[in-house]
């Protein structure tokens, strides 16, 4: 999990970073002509080191951290080792969301909330946020209890759509070296060169979340070409490389939430969450 990281990480900031973006960018090779130019990356000699969670060796982290969740409304609880837990009150008007105390996009508790700061829905109903008593197809949040409260009962069934955020959460995380390898495919030798000396140049400080150091190990030279790719030209270039992954941890029924998909892009932090072993 952690490795295929640092590959999406890579393979995204190379197709923000060279120009014109390769057809072809990520850990396969090139099959066809209409691939090239290609990047293809790949990891070896990896070691590992530093790992803990929470405060070992990571606090708990405050700010807006987003969740994007589901609450099923047939059944709407969540298990725990003892116990079950619902999440609807009996009126089917009031959701006590799995995690909470909530807050706004920019980190605040401060009403009047926004679209951005929460998604509340139901089929093709999306509920408009307010801060006092809900009318039709309106939800009141009140941040500090984590609760959502409706001003009509919530049907029997279906699916309620949730996005919003949390204020503190902990941390895992992970900490790997090892040896990275970009191969570059091209028509010719040109294009080999010309691919190569433009990786080399937007990785000599790059701006990979989790890369605390790439260092150059070597510079292959270019290979004949090779039918089987592409008819393509290739070199290898190779990197040692310290990655550090640091995944958010939220406590809820059924365990620690364990897929985290996080959104690179500037503003606050963004993951999609599932159970561990679901």
């Amino acid at each position: 999990m952690a490795l295929l990281s640092l590959v999406d990480s890579l393979r995204q900031y190379l197709e923000t970073s060279l120009s014109p973006t390769p057809e072809l960018i990520g850990d396969g090779y090139p099959v066809a002509p209409t691939e090239l130019p290609a990047v293809a990356i790949s990891i070896s000699e990896v070691t590992e080191r530093l790992r803990g969670i929470g405060r070992l060796p990571a606090p708990t982290v405050k700010g807006a951290l987003r969740v994007d969740t589901t609450l099923d409304l047939a059944n709407p609880v969540v298990t725990f080792t003892d116990e079950e837990v619902r999440l609807l009150s009996t009126d089917r008007r009031t959701v006590h969301l799995a995690h909470g105390p909530l807050v706004r996009a920019d980190g605040t508790d401060i009403q009047p909330w926004s679209a951005t700061d929460i998604h509340v829905a139901h089929g093709s109903t999306t509920f408009t946020p307010v801060a006092g008593a809900p009318g039709a197809d309106e939800v009141q949040v009140l941040p500090e209890t984590g609760e959502l409260r409706f001003a009509s009962a919530l049907p029997e069934t279906g699916t309620l759509t949730l996005g919003y955020f949390v204020g503190e959460w902990e941390v895992r995380s992970a900490r790997y070296q090892g040896v990275l390898s970009l191969e570059t495919f091209a028509a010719d030798l040109a294009g080999v060169n010309a691919l190569s000396r433009q990786i080399d140049a937007v990785l000599e400080d790059p701006a990979i979340p989790g890369v605390h150091q790439l260092s150059p190990a070597a510079w292959g030279p270019a290979a004949v070409g090779d039918e089987t790719l592409g008819n393509s030209r290739r070199r290898a270039l190779t990197y040692r490389f310290d990655y550090e992954l640091i995944e958010p941890k939220l406590a809820t029924g059924g365990g620690l939430i364990a897929r985290v998909a996080v959104d690179l892009s500037p503003g606050p932090e963004h993951v999609d969450v599932t159970r561990e072993g679901s």
